[in-house]
C-alpha cells in the first residue's frame, strides 16, 4: 500500500483534498516545521512516504507579502528545496507540488470571479 503524505494538510486544498484520499497523512506546521531540514528529515524517517503532495507554503495577505517579500520567499523556497531533496534521497515514488499564494481577494463583489 502506498503510503501518501500531504503537506499542507489543514489549508485550503488540503483541507478539501481529505474528501477524496482520506487514508493519507496529512501534514500541517504543527506536526513539522518544512523549513528546518531536521524536521523534514524526521518527517521522512518517521513516516517513510512513497507518495508526496506538497500544498504547504507560507501564506498571508498580500499586504503582508508585500511587507515581507523576502520571509515569503525564503520560507516557500526552503520547504520545497527539502522536501525535493529528501524525497530524492528516501526514493519517493511520485513528487506533486502545487503552489500558489494570494490569489483571492478577502472581498470581491461577484463570485465567481470573471
Amino acid at each position: 500500500m502506498k503510503n501518501i503524505i500531504v503537506t499542507g494538510g489543514s489549508g485550503l486544498v488540503g483541507s478539501r483534498l481529505k474528501n477524496y484520499i482520506p487514508d493519507a497523512k496529512y501534514i500541517s506546521s504543527k506536526d513539522y516545521d518544512l523549513t528546518k531540514e531536521d524536521d523534514v528529515y524526521r518527517m521522512f524517517l518517521e513516516l517513510n512516504p512513497s507518495i508526496i503532495i506538497h500544498l504547504a507554503a507560507k501564506v498571508g495577505g498580500i499586504i503582508d507579502n508585500i511587507n515581507k517579500p523576502e520571509e515569503y520567499l525564503y520560507d516557500n523556497v526552503m520547504m520545497n528545496t527539502l522536501l525535493v531533496k529528501y524525497s530524492y534521497k528516501f526514493n519517493v515514488d511520485r513528487f506533486i507540488g502545487i503552489l500558489s499564494t494570494c490569489i483571492y481577494p478577502d472581498v470581491y463583489d461577484r463570485y465567481p470571479m470573471i
